[in-house]
């Protein structure tokens, strides 16, 4: 299994649903539990890139002024395959009805 956003931090999250574009969607409770002021709970999307991940532009010049320059340090990711699967176990509100509750 391939670690997906090692370095992500996550505050709670209580459901996850795949969107019809791929996006993941994760509804994340905050770190208060109880009464008022839950002031970091979100609703993150997590977009999906299909096929090749995007590239990683780098480039260099060799001077300050002028019109020489070199990306041939460009590169493009490795092709990952984007999980497609969800728990049954997951409950809560599905994304449209999260989606509604966040921005309204």
């Amino acid at each position: 299994m391939e670690r997906f956003l090692p370095s992500a931090k996550f505050a709670n999250p209580v459901d996850m649903e795949f969107g019809p574009n791929g996006d993941l969607y994760v509804m994340e409770y905050g770190t208060t539990w109880s009464g008022p002021g839950n002031d970091d709970a979100r609703l993150i999307r997590i977009e999906f890139n299909a096929g090749n991940r995007a590239p990683v532009a780098v480039a260099r010049a060799n001077k300050t002024i002028g019109r020489d320059a070199d990306a041939r340090g460009a590169r493009r990711p490795p092709r990952r395959p984007m999980p497609t699967t969800t728990s049954s176990r997951m409950r809560g509100p599905s994304v449209s009805q999260a989606v509604g509750w966040v921005a309204g």
